[in-house]
């Protein structure tokens, strides 16, 4: 090999060597700011609570532009007080552009807690959701959404109606492939922001933010598994109305039907 072919071959080794490490300090900047919130929500005088979070989510295409989605939940607060949530969100998706989706939803939630009454809810929502930018392997992905809330009290036999605005932005890392393929383990963070309209709702936790953090698998082009940790900073809506950061385990299956 020439000495001009060996210079060239050094300097573009250089030059992805000094892209990756500029990359790798732009996530370690963003999971820097991620923390920061996290942090401050988590003072000593804050109450702290632990959970588990089971679901089972399928997609299934309709047709080049229109998938149908929904997932199946069971949450539990294990420490601090009884809390159970269990959900049926089955929604639709529209695919505008490879990197933008429209979604409309019906989430059903049934709320067993100990300290005021069982609920149901209906939310409705509408939410769109765009993949951008893509920097190598680092996918970034932003989501806003809005719900029409409607929370029945079984204690007082009414409905109470209620909004809430949420923006998600997230980050999805491949480890072992460019993208995530079929034998891909993966792994990301997030940090959601939630703005209620209008009056309190009759619920146990007021959710103000959540973190995240995820470790996931896609087995095949069906199947994808997913563990994640997620702290939710919330209010406790009760007569001593106090801080609160609900620490959950989540465990995701994710199953494609089709493709």
């Amino acid at each position: 090999m020439s000495t001009k072919s060996c210079l060239l071959l050094g300097c573009n080794y250089l030059s992805n060597l000094c892209e990756m490490v500029l990359f790798y300090r732009k996530v370690i900047i963003f999971a820097i700011l991620l923390s920061i919130p996290l942090t401050v929500s988590s003072q000593e005088d804050d109450k702290q609570n632990l959970g588990v979070w089971l679901t089972y989510k399928n997609r299934f295409k309709i047709n080049s532009s229109f998938y149908y989605i929904d997932d199946i939940s069971y949450r539990h607060t294990i420490v601090y007080d009884k809390w159970q949530r269990f959900s049926f969100n089955p929604a639709i998706a529209f695919n505008a552009l490879n990197e933008i989706e429209f979604y409309f939803g019906a989430n059903n939630l049934f709320v067993v807690q100990d300290v005021i009454n069982n609920t149901y809810e209906l939310r409705i929502w509408q939410g769109v959701r765009m993949t951008w930018p893509y920097i190598k392997r680092f996918h970034f992905d932003h989501y806003f959404r809005f719900e029409e809330r409607f929370i029945y009290d079984f204690g007082d036999k009414s409905w109470n109606p209620g909004y809430r605005g949420r923006y998600r932005l997230s980050l999805t890392v491949p480890i072992n492939s460019m993208v995530i393929a079929e034998s891909t383990f993966y792994t990301g963070i997030s940090a959601e922001a939630y703005t209620n309209i209008g009056k309190s709702m009759p619920e146990k936790y007021l959710d103000q933010a959540r973190f995240s953090a995820t470790f996931g698998y896609r087995k095949n082009r069906k199947w994808s598994f997913e563990l994640m940790y997620l702290v939710d900073d919330s209010k406790e809506v009760k007569e001593d109305n106090f801080e609160l950061n609900n620490h959950i385990i989540r465990f995701r299956i994710i199953n494609i039907i089709s493709l």
